[in-house]
């Protein structure tokens, strides 16, 4: 069942007021959701107050806490988690998430739909950038699409922003892959995107991985603490994003295990100029 109960004030239909709590019991989301690989058992208790309703205009303080979530032959442990949206003026907005699995925080200068409409599209062209790297490694064609279309923009949108965070424990995420998958994870990240009307900058300034496992159907990678830094410019060209350069490069004292294979001490630096 799903119990929703609070108040809302419409004074200012643009920015209503509200404290809402939402208690669900016992409710079976694989079913509702016509997915086996979703909970098959969920209890959680949601207490979300703040003003707003555009993501660009949120003032918000969501926490919850996950008393049940059973997938029949695992489960996870209950915990708690919270969110807070917050915003000042026309352009600084921030995002804070703290849990026992993730922690971080995205603030700056920017408005959601123009940020996720650059990622979309720089991804694209980045990802068109590999698709044709192991192209040219592989001379076959028939490995990758290379006929992706891209929107044009006359200019990129203006913007400042800091990710700090944090991986603590990536466990739970193995509730939703094959069983026998084991996945371990801990890093610190900060990362910052900077853009004007003609580059874009992203800078990775830290992701220091302490430990990393992964395994399943018989492949295994594990590592040790690494270091992975860089950072990537594009610029526009013919109205679309192009990358200007690429540095990244990955260091360890201590071996990455790839299945049977061990690389002591990795140095890894991939750079295009």
């Amino acid at each position: 069942s799903i119990v929703l109960s609070g108040e809302i004030d419409m004074a200012n239909a643009k920015s209503p007021i509200y404290s809402l709590h939402c208690a669900i019991n016992n409710l079976a989301v694989d079913k509702l959701l016509s997915n086996k690989a979703m909970p098959r058992q969920l209890s959680a208790n949601f207490q979300i107050s703040g003003s707003g309703l555009h993501p660009d205009s949120l003032r918000t303080n969501i926490k919850a806490s996950i008393d049940e979530c059973d997938f029949g032959d695992k489960a996870l442990f209950p915990f708690e988690f919270s969110v807070v949206a917050d915003h000042e003026g026309d352009d600084y907005r921030s995002i804070s998430v703290v849990s026992p699995y993730v922690e971080g925080t995205l603030s700056g200068d920017f408005d959601f739909s123009t940020l996720l409409g650059m990622l979309s599209n720089q991804g694209a062209k980045i990802s068109e950038f590999i698709d044709r790297t192991v192209t040219e490694l592989s001379f076959d064609s028939s490995l990758v699409d290379l006929t992706k279309e891209f929107s044009k923009t006359a200019a990129f949108a203006p913007l400042s922003i800091s990710i700090k965070g944090r991986i603590i424990d990536l466990s739970p995420i193995a509730a939703f892959l094959p069983n026998g998958t084991k996945l371990i994870a801990n890093a610190d990240a900060d990362i910052s995107l900077v853009a004007t009307d003609t580059i874009t900058r992203l800078d990775i300034k830290k992701i220091l991985v302490t430990d990393f496992e992964y395994s399943a159907s018989g492949s295994r990678v594990k590592c040790l603490p690494v270091n992975i830094y860089g950072s990537l410019e594009m610029v526009l060209r013919d109205s679309l994003p192009e990358i200007k350069t690429l540095d990244l490069s990955l260091e360890g004292d201590n071996p990455i295990f790839l299945n049977d294979v061990r690389l002591d001490k990795p140095q890894v630096n991939v750079a295009l100029m």
